[in-house]
């Protein structure tokens, strides 16, 4: 089995702890608490509570407690098979479970609702760190190391090129990023839901594309590389005008940033570095990455390796 289609089993599977919201009854409170906790409508957030405001909605933490419930079992099975994953590989997939549960678990997750800054940190987490980890590590333990359809991550598929799982996470990206949308979905439980879930499939699909196309080849990494770099631009692009927007672009958001002593301007402008910046330095070397572990696997490096060791072999 793929791996892109088992973390998309387990983002869907955030739909299903809608259901389970709504089975707790009447006294778990309003249904837009049960469906996502991180909304703006939600209890308010000040300094002091924060620490103590974790998101524990059955529609976000369903999904991140199955994933190890379903990889662990998974990884043990390869071990006894005589093909264990390389534990570098498990390192990876942990690391990508854990951000996930920061961005959708932790106090982040309600900050996020409250200061623009926090919002795009959760943001880079779902659309830029953890897909890729989760990603790298989940090769070799839901797909066969050496599985030839594993490693070109559908790309027979028209959503597995390059270029036009660039263009669906670029939209996705700017259309979240519409104010009117954005703060619908932090007064709607129902749309905050679907705004996570189509992030975190929609990165998984972007991420899943340009790692297959680094196993293919040095001009499948070169394809790749400028989606990568286009990428950067467009989401510099939108850091930049966050940035230096004289107007708020999420006023439902201003309360929060003056609770916690920030002007919301300075919030916004914060927000639109952390995008502009960090967010840019991922897919920056992402793309040096992709492009060197392309290279690497070209035939044309193999034959200057199989020439080195030659040369450095002792003559008979």
């Amino acid at each position: 089995m793929r791996p892109i289609r088992v973390i998309l089993a387990v983002t869907a599977a955030g739909m299903a702890g809608v259901a389970l919201g709504l089975l707790i009854g009447p006294s778990a409170g309003p249904v837009d608490r049960l469906l996502a906790l991180c909304l703006s409508g939600a209890t308010a957030l000040t300094p002091a509570t924060v620490s103590s405001a974790w998101s524990l909605a059955p529609a976000t933490l369903l999904p991140v407690l199955l994933l190890p419930a379903l990889y662990l079992p998974a990884v043990l099975a390869r071990r006894r098979d005589g093909v264990a994953p390389p534990a570098q590989r498990v390192v990876l997939f942990g690391a990508g479970w854990l951000l996930l549960g920061v961005a959708l678990v932790s106090p982040l997750c309600r900050l996020a609702a409250h200061l623009a800054w926090a919002h795009m940190v959760q943001h880079v987490i779902l659309v830029a760190l953890a897909p890729p980890l989760l990603l790298l590590g989940a090769g070799g333990v839901w797909a066969a190391p050496g599985d030839a359809r594993a490693r070109e991550g559908g790309a027979a598929s028209w959503l597995g090129r390059p270029a036009v799982a660039g263009l669906a996470y670029g939209a996705a990206i700017w259309l979240w990023h519409v104010p009117q949308l954005y703060e619908a979905a932090l007064r709607d439980g129902a749309l905050h839901l679907v705004m996570l879930a189509s992030l975190v499939g929609v990165s998984l699909v972007f991420w899943r594309t340009l790692l297959g196309a680094a196993h293919s080849g040095a001009g499948a990494a070169l394809a790749a590389a400028p989606v990568l770099l286009a990428t950067l631009m467009h989401t510099g692009l939108l850091g930049a005008l966050l940035t230096f927007s004289p107007g708020l672009w999420f006023p439902l958001m201003a309360p929060g940033a003056l609770a916690f002593g920030l002007s919301p301007l300075a919030d916004q402008q914060l927000a639109g570095l952390i995008m502009w910046m960090p967010m840019g330095l991922v897919y920056m070397m992402a793309a040096l990455a992709i492009v060197a572990r392309g290279l690497a696997a070209s035939p044309l490096s193999e034959v200057a390796t199989s020439r080195a060791r030659m040369s450095q072999s002792p003559p008979e």
